[in-house]
Formats: structure tokens, sequence, C-alpha cells
């Protein structure tokens, strides 16, 4: 009898999810797996980060990154490769903050 609520339960679930998904529009889903896949990632990294698994952890950062826009247009990866240019340059000499006239 347990097996016959919990498949009705289920059932219930599912076709109201589908209807909702049916009613919604394009839009909105794609704005509502975005910010579910945004928060998920989030979290994720931050719970594999506390636990002391930061290798674990870059997936889900690597997974955040093309769908957080800033202002400019610039997606947070190019800004990270832009940073490591940065950094290779200063490194190699090329480019010093300290500049000498």
């Amino acid at each position: 009898m347990n097996i016959f609520f919990i498949t009705l339960i289920i059932f219930v679930i599912v076709y109201i999810l589908l209807n909702w998904f049916v009613k919604t529009s394009s839009k909105k889903i794609s704005k509502g797996i975005r910010l579910i896949t945004i928060i998920l990632s989030i979290l994720l990294a931050i719970i594999m980060a506390y636990a002391g698994r930061f290798l674990f952890s870059l997936p889900f950062v690597l997974m955040i990154l093309p769908l957080i826009k800033t202002k400019a247009g610039l997606s947070l990866f190019q800004i990270f490769r832009i940073w490591s240019l940065l950094k290779l340059l200063k490194n190699s000499g090329r480019f010093n903050s300290k500049s000498k006239f």
C-alpha cells in the first residue's frame, strides 16, 4: 500500500511540473534553468572547497563562468584570461606597473 501512495505522489508531482513546463514561455524556462544551475554550482563549489576538495570544486566553478555575464559583455572566463595574460606579461618583464622613464 505504501508503494501505491508513493507512486501516486510522484505521478502527481510529475504532472504538475509538466503542466507548468508546457504553459510557461521558453524565455522564462531558460532563465529558471540558468538560475538553478548557477545557484547549484556555487553551492556545490562552496561545499567542495569547505571539505578541502579544491580540485573537485573547479568543474563547478568552470560551469558557472559562461552563465554569468558582466555589464561590459565580458564573461568571467574572458576576464580571467585577461588577468592571466597581464600576469604573464608582468612576469616576463614586458609589462610593469611601475614604469621607469
